[in-house]
């Protein structure tokens, strides 16, 4: 028996664009799909209190971090809204796993190397120190609000996590959302227009054109 050619798996995306997940197209990566994408994804595997927490809205609270807490510039509070953009399409794997999982990291580098092709953004802004904090915070965030044992996830007390958080929340109300997650349409919706402002700023600051995508996807807030 003639041993057949294995071919790379492809995706089909909500826009009803099909990607090879080894080598995904740059012009067929689109803003609404990782909107779409991102909504539907669990943080925490979706194991938390209350409402299932999406990462669409974790990636909007990290805009805001950068935004408002760290004053980060427009290219950096940019990538920051899109740092987690490759698990609209591969899925949201939980860190604990993905340790031990080398090849997805390799995959994940593909992904980003072609999200930041097509909107306008350095791979290695996706992992910048300041997108790195504000992930943090953001989870930190999380965790006071969303899970029941916060020892299991890097933190003393709920005490001494509650100092952390209070002065986050402060600075950057959108943080309290957390407590109340959004559905998935109110999340795709407040991505597409937190990117459309952001593409126009960025735009303005002479940074990267604004992407075909987004001009089709959204229009100013």
């Amino acid at each position: 028996m003639k041993k057949q050619d294995i071919k790379h798996p492809g995706i089909v995306t909500h826009s009803g664009k099909e990607l090879d997940v080894m080598n995904p197209a740059v012009e067929d990566i689109r803003l609404e799909d990782i909107a779409d994408g991102l909504s539907r994804e669990r943080r925490f595997s979706g194991l938390t209190r209350g409402r299932r927490y999406n990462v669409a809205h974790h990636s909007l609270v990290v805009e805001s971090i950068l935004d408002m807490f760290l004053l980060a510039d427009p290219e950096t509070v940019t990538a920051g809204l899109f740092h987690d953009a490759t698990e609209a399409y591969l899925g949201d794997v939980i860190a604990p796993l993905k340790r031990f999982l080398p090849d997805y990291n390799k995959i994940e580098d593909i992904w980003s190397t072609a999200i930041g092709a097509r909107f306008g953004i350095l791979p290695s802004a996706f992992h910048s120190t300041p997108v790195k904090m504000a992930d943090h915070m953001a989870y930190s965030v999380e965790v006071y609000f969303l899970v029941n044992r916060v020892k299991l996830y890097g933190f003393e007390s709920r005490e001494a996590l509650r100092k952390v958080v209070l002065p986050i929340l402060e600075i950057c109300p959108l943080a309290r959302s957390i407590e109340t997650p959004w559905a998935g349409p109110e999340s795709v919706e407040r991505f597409l227009a937190a990117a459309s402002s952001r593409f126009h700023l960025v735009a303005h600051a002479g940074g990267a054109e604004i992407p075909d995508t987004l001009r089709i996807a959204a229009a100013p807030r």
